[in-house]
């Protein structure tokens, strides 16, 4: 059993499903529970949706890349994109607390909210050319399923 996961996706939203297969996989491997395993691919497929969408890449060659990496309690994930500079943290919170016809700012900011209540931290670089978030999500024992 390998406590890493790396994949290579190409810029296309079908590709979520094969994300989505092979994070399911490493998550049983480790033996997480089903809200571990849904914490992670949550946040997964907001950000990567919204690179493939909206990271305005030239071509669709494969060019966003995953590593996840499980170490004791701790799953340390980094994603990896080479489309136009842009720090997701920087987004202005969306207003959650107004009906939608009063929010005075367009929709949108909500998935990396989403991402930031999931993950216990999230930060982003830009780093030779590159577009780089990483997450980290610690795993409490008790929510191991080897524990159940």
């Amino acid at each position: 059993m390998s406590n890493t996961l790396a994949i290579l996706l190409a810029n296309d939203l079908e590709e979520l499903d094969r994300l989505s297969e092979a994070l399911e996989s490493f998550c049983d491997e480790q033996g997480f529970s089903p809200a571990q395993t849904y914490a992670l691919e949550l946040a997964l497929d907001e950000i990567v949706s919204n690179i493939i969408q909206y990271g305005k890449f030239d071509d669709c060659r494969e060019r966003i890349s995953i590593l996840i990496r499980h170490q004791g309690d701790t799953s340390l994930i980094r994603v990896e994109d080479d489309g136009v500079a842009f720090n997701p943290l920087t987004a202005a919170p969306p207003e959650l607390d107004l009906p939608l016809e009063q929010r005075v700012r367009p929709v949108g900011g909500l998935g990396i909210h989403i991402v930031s209540s999931v993950m216990d931290r999230v930060e982003y670089i830009r780093k030779d050319g590159k577009n780089i978030l990483e997450m980290e999500k610690g795993v409490a024992p008790e929510c191991r399923l080897e524990n159940f």
